[in-house]
C-alpha cells in the first residue's frame, strides 16, 4: 500500500484510540467530584461534534489540500494530549476535549481523501478497507489499554500516551509525504446547501446519528456500573460486561463442590422416610 494509505490508517487508529477514555470516565468523575450522569453526558455531547468537525475538515481539504489539513490535525492532537496532563480543573479538561474533537475531525475528515488521492479508482475500496482496519483496531484495543493505564498511572495517562504517536505521525506526514500528494488534483467546487439538504442525505444521517447516540449512551455508562457499582478494577472492567443476576450466583454454588455419594444417599433416604 502507498505511504498515504498507511498514514491514513494510523490516523484513524489515533482517533479511535479515544475508546481508551470510556473505562477512565469513573476516575475522571471521582477526581473532579462530578456524578456519573454528568460525566457521561458531557463526554457524549463533546464526542458528538467530531462529525461536523469532520465535515469541516473535508471542506478545508478541498481548499488547502488533504495532507496539509491532516497534518494540522496531528499537530493539534499532540498538543492537546499533552495539555491534559496540566489541566487543573474539570472545565479545563472539557476545553481539552473540545480541542481534541476539532483535531480528530481534521484527521478523520481527511484520512479518506489521502486514500482516494493516492490510489486509482479501482483500488479505492481496498485502500479504504486498510484505513478502516486502523479504526477497528483502535476501538478494540483502546479500552484494554485505558484500563491498564488508569490502574497503573491514573486517568491522565489515557490521554498522554497518545501524544508521542500523534507527534510521530505529524513528523512523518510533514517530512515524507509532501511530494507524494503535491500533484494530486484538488476539488475546488464549493459545497452547496443543495448537496446536503436532500432526503437521500438527511435520512441516513439522522438514522446514523440516533443509532450512534443510543450506542454511546450505553457504552459510556457501562464503565460507571462496572467500576463504581460493581467495584471492579479498571483493567478487569475494560474486558468485562454486565451479566444477568442468575449468572452472577454461580460462583457461590460452585465453591461448595458437587454433592458426595453419602450426601446423595442421605437425601434419598430422608426422602423415602418422609414418603
Amino acid at each position: 500500500m502507498p505511504a498515504p494509505v498507511v498514514l491514513a490508517a494510523f490516523g484513524a487508529l489515533l482517533v479511535s484510540l479515544d475508546a481508551s477514555l470510556n473505562i477512565a470516565l469513573p476516575a475522571v468523575a471521582a477526581a473532579f467530584g462530578i456524578g456519573p450522569g454528568r460525566g457521561a453526558l458531557d463526554d457524549h455531547l463533546l464526542r458528538g461534534h467530531v462529525c461536523p468537525d469532520g465535515l469541516g475538515g473535508g471542506i478545508l481539504a478541498d481548499r488547502l489540500g488533504a495532507l496539509r489539513v491532516f497534518t494540522a490535525g496531528l499537530w493539534l492532537s499532540a498538543v492537546v494530549f499533552a495539555a491534559y496532563w496540566l489541566a487543573p480543573s474539570y472545565a479545563a479538561t472539557l476545553a481539552c476535549r473540545v480541542a481534541q474533537g476539532v483535531s480528530g475531525g481534521l484527521i478523520y475528515g481527511t484520512a479518506s481523501a489521502l486514500v482516494t488521492q493516492s490510489l486509482p479508482r479501482e483500488r479505492h475500496g481496498r485502500g479504504l478497507g486498510v484505513m478502516s482496519l486502523g479504526l477497528g483496531v483502535g476501538v478494540a484495543v483502546g479500552p484494554v489499554i485505558g484500563g491498564l493505564l488508569v490502574d497503573g498511572f491514573g486517568w491522565r495517562a489515557v490521554f498522554l500516551y497518545r501524544a508521542p504517536l500523534a507527534l510521530a505521525l505529524a513528523v512523518v506526514a510533514a517530512r515524507f509525504l509532501g511530494r507524494s500528494l503535491r500533484g494530486a488534483p484538488r476539488m475546488l467546487r464549493r459545497l452547496a446547501l443543495a448537496d446536503i439538504a436532500r432526503l437521500a442525505v438527511l435520512r441516513p444521517a439522522v438514522l446514523a446519528f440516533l443509532a450512534t447516540f443510543a450506542q454511546f449512551s450505553v457504552w459510556l455508562l457501562i464503565p460507571f456500573y462496572l467500576v463504581s457499582a460493581r467495584a471492579i478494577g479498571a483493567s478487569l472492567g475494560a474486558c468485562s460486561s454486565p451479566c444477568p443476576r442468575s449468572a452472577r450466583r454461580w460462583p457461590r454454588r460452585s465453591r461448595a463442590g458437587p454433592p458426595t455419594a453419602s450426601a446423595r444417599d442421605g437425601r434419598s433416604s430422608s426422602g423415602s422416610a418422609s414418603r
